[in-house]
């Protein structure tokens, strides 16, 4: 899912200010899963409009609700242009509240991107498209893929194959985004229809009942935010995982204190009972390092990670220690980018890279920004930052270095 603009006016604006320029957001009803923040302007005379939040409603001339506005408090904050890959168009939609609305829309109707809203109260929280409750699980993408392979060796059309178990061809294609459950009746009669002999589909519905179930971290999801769920579940399963972090430590590698530290940041309206419960999923986080197929972790963090004193010197001191620990582990590799080394191509914020053992899935690359969290996973952008994080191994200190950095800095504090 994308939040996107695209040129566009509507009559009225909020409290009447002619110069200043709003957001607003567009609900397509009959593409619920897509939501599209446009820009809101005046054309023609400016009316005062409600307090906000604004909702607006445009209806055909038979009455029928064609889509929904709504201007949230604050404004919306845009994902970039290169992330759009689909385009809506909505065209002379009428409101007695607003006038005309001419623009194209240009979104992306998936379950990878995020983008937040700011409330006047500068917290920001999260704008939810989705539909359905839960972040699809690293199986489920790698079936959702496989389906749309064998539909298209098969030579079977969305239309085709959404007349066969008689939904329509959105349905079918979220299906192979993975964006829905596979319901299994479903996944048969595809099956049957691309012509998979009858013993690989038992395999296959077996695999797809495993995949509908939800993951480790859903007994969390009180504190785990929605946008944040595909994470966890890339996390979960990746072979190689490789970061930079130019903040704060990693989740994978912070101590109960460390992490305690953040979440109060953080969070600082919340109960010591859901601090203690998103410390808990954090450190859950961390057994898959000790797992016999671990994932190859290669950590770059920045100085200033190891020199800001979250939660104390105490609490610090103990975090060292924890990633002078890490060093030991097999599978884990830490370097550490100093000052001295200058400007560096990562120094525009933190970003993850995963690569998996399924050829079915493509490496994705996690990356967050003051606009939100975004998931990459075009092969010219993912390969983009697998360049720059080669880049900036090769400007930070060797790894044989880190234990003794890690070392030296424990004794300043």
């Amino acid at each position: 899912m994308v939040l996107a603009d695209e040129q566009g006016t509507v009559g009225a604006r909020p409290n009447g200010q002619s110069s200043v320029t709003r957001w607003a957001v567009l609900e397509l009803l009959d593409c619920p899963s897509v939501t599209v923040a446009i820009q809101v302007s005046p054309r023609g005379r400016v009316r005062p409009g409600p307090p906000h939040p604004l909702e607006r409603q445009f209806r055909s001339p038979r009455g029928r609700l064609l889509a929904r506005v709504s201007v949230p408090t604050g404004g919306v904050r845009l994902l970039p242009r290169s992330l759009w890959s689909r385009t809506h168009s909505a065209r002379n939609l009428r409101s007695d509240n607003f006038r005309t609305l001419d623009f194209t829309l240009s979104v992306s109707p998936t379950t990878w991107h995020t983008a937040r809203c700011d409330g006047r109260s500068g917290r920001q929280k999260v704008k939810e498209n989705r539909s359905g409750g839960s972040a699809p699980t690293v199986l489920r993408m790698v079936l959702g893929k496989r389906l749309r392979q064998l539909r298209e060796q098969a030579g079977v059309s969305f239309e085709d194959a959404a007349r066969v178990i008689e939904v329509t061809p959105l349905t079918v294609r979220r299906m192979e985004k993975a964006e829905v459950g596979l319901r299994i009746p479903y996944v048969r009669e595809l099956l049957r229809t691309y012509g998979v002999p009858a013993s690989e589909i038992e395999d296959f519905v077996s695999l797809a009942r495993e995949a509908n179930k939800p993951g480790w971290w859903y007994k969390y999801r009180d504190v785990l935010p929605e946008w944040f769920k595909a994470y966890v579940s890339l996390e979960s399963e990746a072979s190689v995982i490789r970061l930079y972090e130019p903040h704060y430590v990693p989740g994978l590698l912070q101590t109960h204190d460390y992490a305690t530290a953040l979440m109060r940041i953080g969070f600082p309206n919340e109960s010591k009972e859901e601090i203690a419960r998103r410390v808990d999923l954090r450190l859950r986080r961390q057994d898959l390092l000790a797992k016999p197929d671990a994932p190859a972790v290669w950590a770059i963090l920045d100085e200033t990670v190891l020199r800001r004193p979250v939660g104390g010197a105490e609490v610090m001191r103990a975090q060292l220690d924890r990633l002078i620990e890490a060093l030991d582990l097999p599978k884990v590799r830490i370097q550490i980018m100093r000052f001295s080394a200058g400007a560096h191509p990562g120094a525009y914020g933190p970003f993850h890279y995963f690569r998996f053992g399924f050829s079915e899935l493509p490496d994705i690359v996690y990356t967050e920004n003051l606009a939100g969290s975004v998931y990459y996973d075009r092969p010219e952008d993912v390969v983009t930052y697998l360049e720059v994080l080669d880049r900036m191994s090769v400007q930070a200190e060797p790894i044989a270095r880190t234990r003794d950095i890690l070392s030296e800095l424990r004794k300043e504090l």
